[in-house]
């Protein structure tokens, strides 16, 4: 009797063969040999018959290959079967990776939505802020630079003021003056005008000023800019910016010994956990890195050839993916340094991102990464903390199937699914012999965008993907940044750029917030932030008079004008003067102011009026 093998698997002919009832039924057909033809197989004995319909169902599932991953979906096809290193074919219901990760070629059947795509929490602000919105530009920034930290600011920058004021040498402002004076430059700074060096920062962003002379926005010829004149002078805004610090200078270098970022990481800090508190981000997270522009000396600068500054400080970065506001944040500052704790077995991009994370457990919210970050172990770690996460996947994971790399043999346009408990991979052909690997926990079905055949997951990486980048972009167009051989300075100008724009997203959310573009938010920003300062000068006597007017163009106020009392002249009769001889007969129509006796021009001496006081 002869058994066909097709549509068996190798598993089923296996117990077949080793079933008593085939070898019994077969003892009365073992030595019968009829004339046979080409497709029929002899059975001579178990070992030989077990091997002939082994080999045979292995060029049946062969000739089966093109049908089974169109059609045939079952879960009969466990057995791994050997593959063509050069054109992968696909034998078997479920793919394998290198360490041994089964991927089914069926999804999980689910009754309902997921319960980790049930987002309860809303985007908007949280806390004291949704409950007293700020109405001005102002007011939302100062959520996250707060009076305390502004504060903090100009106790160290008068340190170091303090520390600078005896580099310059004392000058005589008069010729005979005996007393000398220092540049006033030098003095200490305040709250209000510190707020007024910010102000001119973004304004100089606006501008698009960060690469331009310092010299010419403070030019009096006509190709200056009023406002930066109003605010302050040129020598006192170089003086801030070489004298700005964000630290103890005195307690640093015992606090660099375990922390590289001591020079800029409390002010750092404490404006990463008010951007935390005061914004409840939306459905969708993009994790990536930025990269500051810097080429000073740093012992952690980094090198990214794909960045357009290429040299910097790298930034990574958790940012909602559609209003672009930075949720979290924190700088590489080189490897980690060795502890008494027991090492970590997650590897370093996967603990990246669960602190990044931290703010946002058990939110079940989505995170969108890069081939940097993903790989299978994050999405379980994140499932633990009822995240999910969607990425690419480098081609070298050993997660991945060797049926999912791209081929010259695949079809353009064509996709592969593979599905675990919890997480789904797909393998998409963009281009004649290149690919691209997802990985989501997020997705669990077959889903392809009928207008680009393109699976959804690709879909959703491509709307979700571009939230750091973005946030690069703006902080990019209206940059407050100036050239600067300080690293903690990159930073800070770094600081204040997000601070424009999550402090914008607040503002928007706002009840009392009105729709305004980001240039005139900045603009109404900085203008703020200088108004206090520059009433102030208004009112200093020791500012000239030119800078008055100055600051009341750009206030655009009207400087109250003092008249002059004059007593009115009373016209006397014309007489001789009192002084001259009688014989000159000088007549005059002026009196003396004490002995009211008539004098002439002549006998007048010209005094000036504080010596006719003495």
């Amino acid at each position: 009797m002869a058994y066909s093998s097709r549509n068996l698997s190798t598993e089923q002919l296996r117990e077949i063969l080793e079933s008593e009832q085939f070898w019994e039924d077969e003892e009365s057909a073992v030595h019968e040999v009829p004339d046979q033809e080409d497709d029929t197989t002899t059975l001579l004995d178990e070992v030989n018959t077990l091997e002939e319909i082994e080999a045979f169902a292995d060029e049946s599932d062969k000739e089966d290959d093109e049908a089974i991953f169109s059609d045939h979906n079952t879960d009969s096809e466990l057995e791994v079967s050997d593959s063509d290193e050069e054109a992968p074919t696909i034998t078997r219901n479920a793919w394998y990776g290198k360490d041994g990760t089964k991927w089914s070629k069926t999804p999980v059947i689910r009754g309902r939505t997921a319960s980790h795509n049930l987002v309860t929490v809303l985007p908007g602000p949280k806390g004291t802020v949704r409950n007293n919105p700020p109405s001005t530009p102002l007011q939302a920034w100062s959520l996250l630079l707060t009076d305390d930290m502004l504060g903090q600011l100009v106790i160290y920058t008068n340190i170091k003021i303090g520390t600078c004021r005896e580099k310059y040498r004392k000058f005589k402002r008069r010729l005979h003056s005996k007393k000398k004076c220092r540049p006033v430059f030098t003095s200490d700074t305040t709250l209000s005008e510190m707020r007024a060096f910010l102000g001119l920062l973004y304004l100089q962003g606006i501008f698009k000023s960060g690469h331009e002379d310092i010299r010419s926005m403070w030019a009096t010829d006509g190709t200056g800019r009023p406002i930066f004149r109003a605010t302050m002078s040129l020598a006192r805004f170089s003086f801030l910016l070489s004298c700005i610090r964000f630290d103890d200078v005195t307690t640093r270098k015992e606090r660099t010994i375990t922390n590289k970022l001591a020079a800029i990481s409390e002010f750092f800090d404490k404006f990463v956990e008010n951007s935390k508190l005061s914004y409840s981000p939306g459905y969708y997270l993009t994790v990536d890195e930025m990269l500051i522009p810097f080429r000073g000396r740093c012992s952690f600068r980094m090198f990214i050839p794909s960045k357009p500054a290429k040299y910097g400080i790298k930034v990574q970065i958790l940012t909602d993916a559609k209003t672009h506001y930075m949720v979290n944040a924190e700088i590489y500052c080189g490897a980690e340094i060795k502890t008494a704790e027991p090492k970590s077995k997650l590897s370093n991009p996967t603990r990246v991102v669960l602190r990044l994370a931290q703010c946002v457990e058990g939110t079940k919210r989505n995170i969108t990464g890069d081939n940097w970050y993903s790989s299978v172990e994050l999405l379980e770690a994140l499932k633990e903390k009822k995240i999910t996460y969607v990425g690419t996947l480098k081609k070298n994971k050993r997660a991945i199937p060797p049926e999912f790399l791209p081929h010259r043999n695949r079809q353009v346009g064509s996709s592969i699914f593979g599905f675990s408990a919890s997480n789904t991979i797909v393998s998409y052909v963009p281009k004649k012999g290149k690919g691209v690997i997802l990985l989501s926990s997020m997705h669990h079905s077959f889903s392809i965008n009928q207008d680009t055949l393109k699976p959804e997951i690709i879909h959703f990486y491509n709307e979700t993907k571009s939230g750091v980048d973005a946030l690069d972009a703006k902080c990019a167009k209206y940059s407050t940044s100036r050239r600067t051989n300080r690293w903690p300075v990159a930073i800070f100008h770094a600081i204040l750029n997000i601070a424009g724009v999550n402090s914008r997203v607040i503002y928007q959310f706002s009840k009392d917030g009105e729709e305004i573009s980001r240039y005139d938010f900045i603009k109404q920003l900085g203008m703020q932030l200088i108004d206090e300062h520059v009433r102030s000068r208004m009112v200093n006597p020791k500012v000239p008079l030119k800078i008055h007017n100055l600051i009341a163009d750009v206030l655009q106020i009207t400087i109250p004008v003092e008249k002059e009392v004059t007593e009115p002249v009373i016209k006397s009769k014309r007489k001789r003067c009192g002084i001259c001889p009688a014989k000159k007969d000088r007549k005059t129509a002026i009196n003396c102011d004490g002995c009211k006796i008539p004098i002439c021009n002549q006998c007048c001496k010209k005094m000036c009026p504080k010596c006719l006081d003495k």
